[in-house]
């Protein structure tokens, strides 16, 4: 039984480790979440970067070009937007116009793929890992379950089989004692009856050597003498041959009933000793009764800590929650800030830009199903 409860302890032992593994996973994810809204960050700053460098090379091209018409004779300086200029060049205000609608679409289109992919990756990768942990606990506390029940019947079978033998056991010996005592009635009957026989016979004996001396007293003549001398004497050795025979019949029921004492003592011993033995056993059942007890008692503890440590795993997924929740706001404020930076920049970079968000989303993309893999 200690070795159960020993086992019991150790499979507690294994739910904690498990729940702070599950804690450290909670904080592994949230630590790669941070790393990685941080390198989103660190990349959206890179790009911001190479744009304002891309522009001021623009604006430096222009400042060049500006300079060249100067030297030329032609007029530097901003162009007056004046209607014989549009009408010079109706095509181009039309294609500036129509490269920045594509230019904003593109940007929309990316920016709502990108928040509709992570929102994806962050729900799929919390509902496996706490559906994972949930099967896990599921599976352990079936387990632990099984193994109780197990142990249970085990115990409850023992000692019911045992206590059915000892009472079997009782049983026969009392029958044989029974049968014993019947048979030890049954030769102090015979005995008795032997020691009246032999009583009467020496009644019988005494009163034939009284009528033998009294005929010796009368009969006087020496024929008659020898005669019944004879006769006497032939009669007292058939008496004696008697007494001698009635003598060891006696003495064959004095060891029998010898016997059957001892053998009356032994198996009284042997009934002491078996309820010795069944005081023991019922003691012996009242300590198994007490340790089962004692394991239901474990039982219910451990339910119970494995009910408060649920609680706990439940908590913490909340906290995990709140948590990717508050990380997802902070991560659509960042974007926002950076979608409003990246709109403030010259329209005439938009192809730029796109060339660079492009490869950085397939760069993301990329890294978001190796972190699911």
């Amino acid at each position: 039984m200690d070795k159960y409860i020993r086992k019991l302890k150790y499979r507690l032992r294994e739910l904690k480790m498990q729940r702070d593994a599950f804690s450290l996973a909670c904080q592994g994810i949230e630590r790669d979440l941070t790393d990685e809204h941080a390198a989103t960050a660190r990349a959206y700053a890179t790009a911001k970067q190479e744009l304002l460098h891309v522009s001021s090379r623009g604006s430096d091209d222009v400042a060049r070009c500006g300079d060249r018409r100067g030297s030329a004779g032609e007029p530097s300086g901003p162009v007056d937007p004046s209607p014989s200029s549009l009408l010079l060049h109706p095509s181009s205000s039309k294609e500036v116009s129509d490269n920045e609608e594509e230019d904003q679409s593109v940007l929309k289109t990316l920016d709502s793929n990108m928040q509709e992919f992570v929102r994806n990756a962050m729900e799929r990768s919390t509902s496996q890992m706490v559906a994972k942990y949930q099967a896990l606990l599921a599976e352990k506390e079936h387990a632990q379950e099984a193994q109780l029940q197990t142990l249970r019947e085990y115990y409850t079978h023992s000692m019911s089989s045992t206590t059915a033998d000892a009472w079997a056991t009782v049983t026969q010996l009392q029958a044989q004692t029974k049968a014993l005592e019947t048979d030890k009635t049954s030769l102090g009957l015979e005995f008795t009856q032997l020691k009246i026989d032999h009583a009467a016979l020496k009644e019988e004996l005494q009163d034939f050597q009284e009528r033998v001396r009294l005929q010796d007293e009368e009969n006087t003549s020496a024929k008659s003498f020898w005669q019944k001398s004879t006769d006497m004497i032939k009669e007292n050795r058939r008496l004696t041959e008697e007494i001698v025979h009635l003598t060891s019949e006696v003495a064959k029921a004095h060891e029998v009933i010898a016997a059957k004492e001892a053998a009356i003592a032994a198996l009284q011993v042997s009934v002491h000793e078996l309820e010795v033995q069944s005081k023991g056993m019922d003691d012996e059942k009242r300590v198994w009764s007490d340790r089962l007890t004692t394991v239901e008692v474990a039982q219910h503890q451990m339910t119970q800590d494995n009910t408060a440590m649920y609680a706990q795993m439940m908590a913490m997924q909340t906290g995990c929650d709140a948590r990717l929740e508050q990380m997802k706001a902070q991560y659509e404020h960042q974007r926002r800030t950076y979608v409003d930076e990246v709109r403030s920049i010259p329209v005439n970079l938009g192809f730029c830009v796109f060339s660079l968000v492009i490869p950085y989303m397939q760069y993301m993309k990329e890294f978001w199903q190796l972190d699911h893999t």
